[in-house]
């Protein structure tokens, strides 16, 4: 005859009984719980019982990298692997280059120029542009093309500075 237990110990499950819920060997099981300190609530002859609230999230969201202790910076790898690392991010880059989603420096950079430049272009010749509508006084183009030129000079340094760091980057 079955044994009756109590609401209190009905969460309480053994490494047996996690690795039949999750369809997991029991050796994974017990690693993930030892990896994640999840200590266990108590024991039913000689099997260990752990409370299924601290067991499942453990055994859940189980760090892959370091159950198999794979190290973050390829420079920490063993030489196999990071060659298989390298390899597989330039194979990565291409693929991100074939689909559109990896530009190159150059195709960049003239892109902005042509953007650039008709933002300039606008800028230079809005002084005149006002100037021929007949609409303003002396004054105010004057301070027109002060704020112009000062946001050309603003543009530029900021232009300056993007260039600097992106050559310190690369």
């Amino acid at each position: 005859m079955a044994e009756i237990t109590g609401i209190e110990t009905a969460y309480h499950w053994s490494i047996s009984r996690f690795a039949e819920a999750f369809k997991m060997d029991r050796a994974t099981i017990r690693k993930r719980l030892k990896a994640a300190g999840v200590e266990p609530v108590g024991h039913k002859g000689a099997s260990k019982l752990y409370a299924l609230k601290d067991a499942a999230p453990a055994i859940c969201q189980a760090d892959q990298a370091a159950e198999f202790d794979i190290p973050d910076d390829p420079e920490k790898m063993p030489p196999n692997m990071r060659k298989d690392w390298y390899a597989g991010e330039k194979d990565r880059l291409a693929t991100d280059t074939t689909k559109g989603q990896l530009v190159p420096v150059v195709e960049h950079r003239e892109a902005n120029l042509v953007v650039l430049k008709s933002v300039v272009g606008f800028f230079e010749g809005l002084t005149d542009k006002m100037e021929r509508t007949r609409k303003f006084t002396v004054e105010q183009l004057e301070e027109l093309e002060s704020c112009t030129d000062d946001m050309r000079a603003d543009l530029y340094d900021k232009l300056q500075q993007a260039e600097g760091v992106a050559r310190a980057d690369g």
